[in-house]
């Protein structure tokens, strides 16, 4: 990761002219925390790019410059921007209710998965999306949420989705600040009923029959 940085020309309210720029890069907008400077570059260039090595995948880096005249008197450094290097995506969220294997599940059943988690500080949870399918490799959705801004750690499914006596596979993930969005959560079961065997048919004694013994 070499980005260049760029800064607007040099100006001196009294025509003085430049001596030198230099440009400094944090990991903070405090700037405690110096990853990489250039120190004093004569003649003055409006960008630089940074040395290899310097950033890692994934932060968050915060940028200045200033520049000096000939006089020695540096400006005050420029108000700082920041940067990321990266999108790391939420972490696969696991899946809580109805627990995997669930039989005898309402036909209008409440999902729920674990809270919304991403290893990138900083990043919020944006949208959810579920999903139920009639196969485990989800090649026959029945029903989809779409992406639901409205943050939900649970799911009502709406009535006439599900049929009695069937088994479906659900899932879920989480789309964080940035739009990026997590795996899916491994897969649950639930049956949504038992269907009771068939009533047996009667052979012996047959219907009406007389002096049993």
């Amino acid at each position: 990761m070499t980005p260049s940085l760029e800064v607007s020309p040099y100006f001196h309210p009294d025509g003085v002219p430049a001596a030198a720029v230099e440009w400094q890069v944090a990991s903070d907008n405090l700037f405690t925390g110096i990853v990489c400077e250039s120190g004093a570059i004569s003649p003055i260039q409006t960008s630089w790019t940074l040395p290899a090595d310097k950033l890692e995948p994934y932060k968050y880096y915060w940028w200045r410059a200033r520049y000096e005249a000939t006089t020695g008197i540096w400006s005050n450094w420029a108000a700082p921007f920041y940067f990321d290097t990266g999108d790391q995506p939420p972490n696969r969220p696991l899946l809580l209710s109805p627990a995997n294997g669930s039989q005898n599940v309402a036909l209008t059943p409440t999902l729920q998965m674990g809270a919304f988690s991403d290893p990138d500080t900083g990043d919020t949870q944006a949208s959810v999306q579920w999903r139920i399918a009639s196969d485990n490799a989800f090649a026959n959705i029945v029903w989809d949420s779409g992406e639901n801004s409205h943050f939900q750690a649970n799911c009502t499914v709406p009535a006439n989705s599900l049929q009695q006596y069937k088994r479906y596979w659900w899932q879920g993930r989480y789309k964080d600040s940035r739009d990026a969005w997590s795996d899916w959560a491994a897969p649950f079961y639930f049956d949504t009923g038992n269907r009771p065997p068939d009533a047996p048919v009667v052979i012996s004694p047959p219907n009406g029959a007389r002096n049993v013994s």
